[in-house]
């Protein structure tokens, strides 16, 4: 059973992955066919992991507010573009948080000796995403609001990616 399960996953990530690659590609609008995949591919895989793993109830925290804010970006049509992107830095702050505490949990005191790693790795993720996506947004005679929004929300992501990072180090 466990070994089917194992199994069911990787597929599972891997279509997963397919279907964002067809987005991206696509330049789709958020309410697609292919961003709606996306989504029941995450709250179906969210639901099957929660039912198995039985996690702790800050596991299952962040997770309702990662997603919570994603789920209304992406069902109200009557959002603006601002609005959508202050809905996906509220997400990716939540899952920072979410993370920083569990990562707190997890390593307590032993965490000092993983963080000059995970420094490594965001900082080299934020230099890349800054020469790539940031700068050439804000050299841009179309730099707004939604723009800089987007480069705060590609920060926090390198907080999560840093966060990640360190969890990964520690084992």
């Amino acid at each position: 059973m466990r070994k089917a399960l194992v199994a069911l996953s990787w597929i599972w990530a891997i279509v997963a992955l397919i279907v964002g690659v067809i987005h991206g590609i696509s330049d789709a609008e958020s309410s697609s066919g292919t961003a709606l995949t996306a989504v029941a591919l995450l709250v179906v895989g969210s639901v099957c992991g929660l039912a198995l793993h039985k996690p702790s109830a800050s596991i299952s925290i962040t997770l309702a507010a990662t997603a919570v804010p994603l789920g209304i970006a992406l069902a109200t049509s009557s959002t603006t573009d601002l609005q959508n992107e202050i809905l996906v830095v509220v997400s990716l702050l939540a899952l920072a948080a979410g993370l920083a505490w569990f990562i707190k949990q997890r390593l307590g005191t032993r965490a000092s000796g993983v963080w000059a790693d995970g420094v490594i790795v965001a900082m080299g993720g934020w230099v890349l995403i800054w020469v790539v996506l940031v700068r050439p947004l804000l050299d841009s005679q179309t730099a707004s609001s939604v723009t800089s929004l987007r480069a705060i929300s590609l920060g926090t992501a390198m907080l999560v990616l840093f966060l990640l990072s360190t969890l990964l180090f520690s084992n």
